[in-house]
């Protein structure tokens, strides 16, 4: 991994961003996690309660909690992400009710690479074929560590409706589409 991330360095300094993103041959997978049984399930939690950079609400949760969640028509939303230098796992998981993202954490390691906007696209995509043309929301908490997430929703379209207590508010409205990375591909 580290003799990748080298090669993709030496890659970005030679190349526009634009260029450099397009190289990549990005491909993003998505699993969407029903049940604690799902294999994946370990990793999202994982991930959950280790990521602090990228992790909109903050929250912590227990096993019992996300147990819960699931049981109560909750969903989680796991992703891994490739591209032509390395494949870097399982990264992230949105936790999705109904019409609301209700968090989104990431790992660093693909943060820039405009991963974070094609999944929420995904997650819109996702709410907008069980529910219908609805309204989609998502929030994100002002923390001292989440700087890196903090205009996520905003990058990819929402429009941010109210601020309450260090809580920022997005909404996707009826007929908006969501933002699209355009060189990320659907594994």
């Amino acid at each position: 991994m580290i003799r990748s991330q080298i090669e993709r360095e030496e890659t970005r300094s030679a190349m526009s961003r634009e260029d450099f993103l397009a190289s990549l041959e990005c491909r993003v997978a998505f699993k969407y996690i029903t049940d604690t049984a799902q294999p994946e399930f370990a990793r999202a939690l994982e991930l959950t309660n280790k990521t602090n950079q990228f992790n909109t609400s903050g929250k912590r949760w227990t096993f019992k909690e996300v147990a819960d969640f699931l049981k109560e028509g909750g969903q989680l939303l796991a992703f891994t992400v490739q591209d032509k230098f390395t494949e870097y796992g399982l990264v992230g998981v949105l936790y999705l009710r109904n019409t609301e993202i209700v968090q989104y954490v990431m790992s660093c390691r693909v943060l820039g690479m405009e991963v974070e906007e094609f999944v929420v696209a995904e997650a819109v995509a996702h709410v907008r074929k069980t529910l219908g043309e609805v309204r989609v929301t998502a929030s994100v908490h002002d923390l001292p560590d989440n700087t890196p997430c903090r205009d996520v929703y905003a990058r990819a379209g929402f429009r941010e409706d109210w601020v309450s207590e260090g809580i920022h508010y997005y909404i996707l409205d009826e007929g908006q589409s969501s933002r699209q990375a355009p060189h990320i591909k659907q594994a």
